[in-house]
């Protein structure tokens, strides 16, 4: 088999997947547009019919369900998110314990200070990714839909600042003088993330709700042909 049949083979059974997927999820979107009418406070005819409705009236309805899903909201991200951050201690294992405890009071002392060094590390990556903002979106989603995604991914973290020329590290101060002139300096490199899916974007297999047990999830996401045009050349 050449790899374009294989290829061709490939998208077929995505294709088919994905129509499977579309059509058993369609109890699932008439459910979601409910929950989002009611959350919007829309009448969608499923509580007050043309006729029995007189011209002058409103098509809207009073805001119960979104008082009660925002407090939801609120209650499910002050629990997750304790001051904005990821709530989560890095701690040394029982068994380097007693390894260092073995060792000397120094050995210990290392491996708490590498555990610190580490907290921070992932302290720092959730903030470059802004995890904070995407659990917020996906808690909204969770309230809303009673399901909600979200990926990981690797992406390409830029820093970018100005530095007194001669300065050994990007960041590094050093004492101004008169001669010394500021440089812009700027670095690329992979960083791990996680970045929020849309409910309606995502189609699987609804016989089990284990993504890692299920027949398979597939991520369809609408683009515009400008947005194709873009890509033009990219891998």
């Amino acid at each position: 088999m050449s790899p374009n049949d294989q290829k061709s083979k490939i998208t077929s059974e995505v294709m088919k997947r994905f129509s499977e997927f579309k059509t058993n999820r369609k109890s699932l979107e008439e459910k979601w547009e409910r929950n989002y009418a009611a959350y919007t406070r829309q009448n969608v005819r499923s509580w007050k019919s043309d006729e029995d409705k007189e011209e002058w009236q409103s098509d809207t309805n009073l805001g119960h369900t979104k008082n009660k899903v925002t407090s939801a909201y609120a209650l499910a991200a002050v629990m997750l998110l304790h001051g904005g951050k990821y709530p989560f201690k890095m701690s040394v294992s029982p068994w380097s314990r007693i390894e260092a405890a073995e060792q000397d009071r120094q050995a210990e002392l290392d491996i708490e200070q590498s555990c610190d060094e580490m907290q921070k590390l992932i302290q720092q990556q959730l903030i470059d990714c802004k995890a904070d903002r995407v659990k917020m979106n996906n808690i909204l989603a969770a309230c809303v839909y009673g399901e909600t995604y979200s990926k990981k991914k690797v992406y390409t973290l830029s820093r970018e600042g100005y530095e007194l020329a001669g300065a050994e590290e990007p960041g590094m101060e050093q004492a101004a003088t008169a001669e010394n002139q500021w440089v812009q300096w700027r670095t690329e490199k992979p960083a791990p993330g996680v970045e929020y899916v849309s409910t309606w974007d995502v189609f699987r297999d609804l016989e089990s709700d284990n993504l890692q047990e299920c027949l398979g999830i597939i991520h369809r996401q609408e683009v515009s042909p400008y947005w194709l045009r873009q890509q033009k050349g990219k891998p």
